[in-house]
């Protein structure tokens, strides 16, 4: 899923295969993946094209074509560090 505290962007996201970075519209034309994220709401699957938003915090997948293609997501921030617990 999305570990972001924010919404993204699905169409800024870029993939790498071996040292070969590529929009997500590239790496679908080249067959690496599916160009369409997947979620289950609970009784069916919610489609997300590459126009569309994930939410943050919810269970996102996407079918890869071939070995060795990673997702980035270049515009996206890191979650917070979780909160210091402090010992009593």
């Amino acid at each position: 899923g999305s570990p972001y505290p924010a919404p993204i962007f699905w169409g800024t996201a870029l993939a790498r295969k071996d040292s070969l970075v590529v929009s997500l519209d590239q790496a679908t034309a080249n067959g690496w993946l599916q160009g369409v994220l997947f979620r289950y709401n609970g009784s069916s699957y919610d489609l997300l094209y590459s126009g569309g938003t994930f939410q943050a915090m919810a269970g996102y997948w996407v079918r890869s074509l071939q070995t060795g293609v990673t997702l980035l997501f270049p515009n996206a921030q890191p979650p917070p560090p979780p909160p210091v617990q402090m010992r009593p």
